[in-house]
């Protein structure tokens, strides 16, 4: 259903719309503070016209109400008698029939036109009223959602592809080389890139001694540096476990001169 078609429908339904499925329009529908203010707009000018439907109470009606202590013959503008507002606004009872207090003073106002005019106005316009609340607060929530940054990571390694490739084939003869693990291409891109975002695959390490010493190897030699956090962002378990290595974790100095020789001759 289409926003339009939304507001349409909550502005002539019989019955409250749960304040869940507003939500969830908006959220579906209006990702922007852009959006929410245009609706916001637009829903309030909804109301405003929808509190003319039946005509307003002008002064010269109050002057025709002192002279006559009459209130019930007409609205200027629109001849809506009070009997026709009592029989509009019974057509809500059940639907809103959980609102005891509103009815007890729909009740009081019975025979009181401009009261029962604006009890009709209430009723009619609670779902409207309803969401204008609901996007006040989702454009409250838009605001103070602080806009994502992109994370700049140091997985940006000095050597080129050839090179990396190089290391690539020596890791899958090590140990430590988890089987079902990722190609060449991802491997060079974990190592070539200056930002994590958009990674979707993991190098996987088998969960064994030393696992956590030789991925330490590895990072300071192809990058220069190592950030934890990072890490653990491109690296796994070959079950798909946390790998969470620290800066606590020494790298393996045979892994280091191993990978440096091998680097020597690029």
């Amino acid at each position: 259903m289409s926003l339009r078609d939304f507001k349409n429908q909550l502005s002539v339904l019989k019955y409250r719309v749960d304040n869940n499925k507003m939500r969830s329009y908006m959220r579906k529908e209006l990702g922007s503070e852009k959006l929410v203010e245009r609706e916001i707009q637009i829903v309030q000018s909804m109301l405003d016209n929808h509190y003319k439907r039946y005509g307003t109470i002008t002064e010269e009606d109050n002057i025709v109400f002192l002279k006559t202590g009459n209130y019930s013959e007409l609205i200027k503008g629109v001849e809506q008698p009070l009997a026709y507002l009592q029989q509009e606004i019974n057509r809500y009872r059940k639907g809103f029939s959980s609102d005891t207090t509103f009815w007890f003073n729909v009740d009081k106002d019975w025979n009181n036109l401009p009261a029962l005019l604006m009890d009709l106005n209430e009723i009619e316009s609670f779902n409207l009223q309803c969401y204008l609340s609901e996007l006040e607060i989702w454009k409250s929530e838009l605001c103070s959602t602080p806009i994502p940054k992109k994370v700049l990571v140091t997985m940006n390694s000095k050597y080129d592809e050839a090179a990396l490739k190089k290391v690539y084939d020596y890791l899958r003869d090590t140990k430590y080389w988890a089987d079902n693990n990722i190609g060449s291409r991802d491997f060079i891109r974990i190592f070539k890139t200056s930002s994590i975002d958009g990674l979707s695959k993991k190098l996987r390490i088998r969960e064994i001694e030393g696992s956590k010493a030789f991925v330490r190897a590895l990072v300071d030699v192809l990058v220069g540096a190592f950030d934890a956090k990072i890490v653990n962002s491109c690296f796994c378990y070959e079950n798909g476990g946390a790998l969470n290595i620290g800066i606590h974790n020494r790298p393996s100095k045979k892994v280091s001169e191993e990978l440096r020789k091998l680097l020597s001759d690029i």
